[in-house]
């Protein structure tokens, strides 16, 4: 329905209230009992288009309502999801360099592993405070790919702090990778962020 286009119950009304009228005229009352009949008519008529209207005005208004909550949310999720994309474009780095590589000279000591260990922990914990439901509205996808790195990476958080050996890094290298995969996978289906903002419009 257009904008300025009135409601069908409008149009009905009217028409109805012109066959009424029309009647009352060619049938009019002459005495006080058809005079009654014809109010309670006109009365009953006007009760069943005053409740309809009541009704659409609610109605209306519940709508505008719900688009609001929901024009708010996007407009949160565009902010969450920039600053959870930030976070995780870093995460990303610093998970790569807690990674073991092939040549043994490009492997961090435990105690640099640990100290590394305890930055992606705490972006980890910036990243769980988002509302991923938010994100969710615009890109379910790279919401669900973000969660998914969080489980990958929560053994990190839970057993960094007591890694003493290489040995005991690798132990973690798999949960590393595929935290690390998930995460570039979040990151390009929520693409740039005009783009990300785009699409919440």
């Amino acid at each position: 329905m257009e904008k300025n286009q009135l409601p069908c119950w409008v149009v009905l009304s009217i028409i109805a209230g012109l066959v009424l009228l029309g009647v009352f005229i060619w049938q009019f009352p002459t005495n006080t009992t058809e005079w009654a009949s014809w109010v309670q008519a006109f009365g009953s008529i006007g009760a069943i288009i005053g409740a309809i209207w009541i009704s659409t005005i609610q109605s209306r208004a519940e709508a505008d309502r719900r688009q609001e909550v929901l024009d708010e949310r996007k407009a949160n999720a565009v902010l969450h999801g920039a600053y959870a994309k930030a976070i995780m474009l870093d995460v990303t780095t610093q998970m790569w360099d807690l990674q073991i590589k092939k040549s043994p000279n490009e492997n961090l000591s435990p105690a640099e592993w640990r100290e590394k260990a305890d930055v992606v922990v705490l972006l980890i914990n910036s990243l769980e405070s988002i509302r991923m439901d938010d994100i969710r509205l615009i890109n379910a996808e790279a919401a669900d790919l973000a969660l998914k790195a969080l489980v990958s990476a929560r053994n990190l958080k839970i057993y960094s702090e007591n890694i003493r050996t290489i040995k005991a890094i690798s132990a973690f290298n798999q949960d590393l990778k595929c935290a690390e995969k998930r995460l570039r996978g979040s990151i390009k289906k929520m693409g740039d962020a005009s783009e990300f903002i785009m699409r919440s419009s």
